[in-house]
């Protein structure tokens, strides 16, 4: 045997069987992935029995075995709603008593939900907003002042959808406060018997309420309304405090009989409870009244006056001590300095800044000279609102009150008319010390000027902007924050500057956060509004804060954090511009 050349084949046979090997064991994986796969495909699971027994879990809010898409913080929010907070934080929704599985989801292709199909009722809180899609960046298809009861095809644990006047919408799930299964079926209270007059849920309104028979004093400046809702009619105007019989109350809102009626007044504006008609009021202790500040110097007229100004009387008990008017005349002579040094609710004295611009009733009060921006200031408000109503927007049948006198501070008493326009005079010497022209719908608190005439100062006058200068209130104490207003993109009498005033909006809020360091809310688009349905330029409400929340309505009456506002509102106009 010649072993060399057997040495020299078998490294070329040890290959060949390490290849055949490799092949071998390839083949034989493949064989057991397949016996693997019949295997499953023969395996059959009753849907009933113990291994799919997730699957028969009853849906409900909490886990409704729902799979939501991973997005940013950004994409995935709740739907904010200005205008109202929740009703009632007890409120909570009522769980399904149906069974969800993987069949009966559906997705909704443009925004990557997945809803779960219902075919039930749902009741909404009170100042929601409906939407065009299962996002905050969507139109407003409709804003809800009250709850209503809306047909429901799908859920999931952010967005639920409805049809509303025929169209399908969305509206933030934990806005729905209860599930029924027909549109006429009655929410029985917490002992089943669904009585207003009962420990039980007021119907309209979604509010629980405790019994009571006795007597509560009012404080003064305060509303009577005709449900439980800012959003209701005005009963009564209680100028000073009243006792009134109270039936129900709640944390957010008290039932009092007055002439007769069922009225309601949030719960924070009752001052004492007593057993009856005729217990003695408590004494309060007299309240400091603050050294009055001096008025500014006087500035020289920089536009002749051409009209008139209209002064109201005070219609909340309080008496203005210092309004000095010494050129204002219906032959258009210029104002040279009106002071106005009120006494505000509280006790203290508030001196508005003096106005030195030309004033007119119909063209508004001019400031600046040269050519930079025109901006129009609107002070919100007025001392005496004026409840005629007139149309909300050009052609619109509906009407709205033509102005009110705003709100006032749950600490300071300060009312937001006198604040709005303190911080509105200021705004004007900053813009234009910044360069910019100013008209000033009023410079005075004893005006009569309606929300459509306010807007048409700034139309006729052409202005480069709209600021109209607000404070926010709600009936929750606890609600804080910036924010402002604008059109939606809707709008079928102004949406052609919806772009404009939502820019203009969203710099002045941004500027305005950032500035003051307050808490961010949102741009609210809404409709609802006749100063900015009337308006022909960029507009925006700005909401400078909640003088219901009592550490920022002290903050709102301090001076340094208005010189904060002021700067914010005027940054945010000129990043507009740029």
């Amino acid at each position: 045997m010649n072993f060399n050349k057997i040495l020299q084949v078998m490294p070329f046979v040890l290959a060949g069987l390490i290849v055949i090997l490799i092949c071998l064991i390839i083949i034989g994986g493949i064989e057991n992935k397949s016996k693997s796969n019949d295997n499953k495909t023969d395996t059959v699971v009753d849907a009933g029995s113990e291994t799919n027994k997730v699957t028969d879990k009853p849906a409900d809010w909490e886990e409704d075995n729902v799979t939501i898409p991973t997005k940013s913080a950004d994409d995935i929010t709740k739907d904010p709603e200005p205008t109202a907070e929740p009703v009632n934080n007890d409120n909570t929704p009522t769980p399904d008593q149906g069974s969800t599985t993987p069949d009966n989801q559906t997705t909704d292709n443009e925004f990557g939900f997945k809803f779960t199909e219902k075919q039930d009722f749902v009741d909404t809180k009170n100042g929601v907003n409906l939407r065009a899609g299962c996002s905050t960046e969507t139109a407003v298809v409709a804003h809800l002042e009250t709850g209503k009861r809306l047909e429901r095809t799908g859920y999931n644990s952010e967005w639920t959808r409805v049809i509303y006047n025929g169209m399908e919408c969305y509206i933030s799930t934990p806005l729905v406060v209860r599930v029924v299964s027909s549109i006429d079926e009655k929410v029985p209270d917490e002992n089943g018997t669904g009585n207003e007059n009962g420990n039980g849920q007021d119907n309209e309104f979604g509010l629980v309420f405790e019994t009571k028979n006795d007597y509560v004093d009012t404080k003064a400046d305060v509303n009577l309304r005709a449900g439980a809702s800012t959003d209701t009619d005005k009963v009564a105007y209680l100028e000073n405090s009243v006792r009134l019989k109270r039936t129900g109350y709640n944390s957010e809102w008290t039932r009092v009989e007055y002439n007769g009626k069922t009225a309601y007044i949030a719960t924070w504006l009752i001052a004492n409870v007593a057993a009856t008609a005729e217990d003695p009021k408590p004494t309060e202790a007299p309240k400091p009244t603050e050294e009055p500040q001096p008025t500014e110097t006087p500035q020289p007229t920089e536009t002749p006056d051409d009209g008139n100004n209209d002064n109201g009387n005070d219609d909340n008990g309080t008496t203005d001590t210092g309004i000095t008017d010494t050129g204002i005349t219906d032959t258009g002579i210029t104002d040279t300095g009106v002071t106005d040094t009120g006494v505000t609710d509280n006790g203290t004295t508030d001196t508005e800044p003096t106005d030195t611009g030309s004033n007119t009733a119909s063209g508004g009060i001019f400031f600046g000279s040269g050519s930079g921006k025109l901006i129009c200031i609107d002070p919100g408000h007025q001392t005496k609102g004026n409840y005629n109503t007139e149309a909300i927007a050009p052609g619109s049948s509906e009407k709205k009150a033509k102005v009110s006198s705003g709100t006032s501070g749950v600490s300071t008493g300060l009312a937001e008319y006198k604040l709005n326009l303190t911080v509105s005079l200021q705004l004007k010497d900053e813009l234009v010390a910044r360069g910019y022209r100013v008209v000033m719908t009023r410079t005075t608190n004893d005006v009569d000027i309606s929300n459509i005439e306010r807007a048409q100062i700034a139309n006729d006058n052409k202005v480069d902007a709209f600021i109209r200068v607000h404070a926010n209130g709600s009936d929750n104490s606890s609600v804080s924050g910036i924010e402002t207003i604008c059109q939606t993109k809707s709008n079928k009498y102004n949406s052609n500057i919806y772009s404009e005033c939502k820019k203009l909006s969203e710099c002045v809020l941004d500027e305005l956060v950032d500035s003051t360091g307050g808490k961010k809310r949102y741009v609210w688009e809404t409709d609802t509004m006749s100063g900015i349905n009337w308006s022909k330029v960029p507009v925006t409400i700005v909401e400078m804060g909640y003088m219901s929340n009592p550490e920022e309505d002290k903050k709102l009456s301090d001076k340094e954090y208005q010189k904060k506002i002021v700067k914010g509102i005027a940054d945010g106009i000129d990043d507009y511009f740029k």
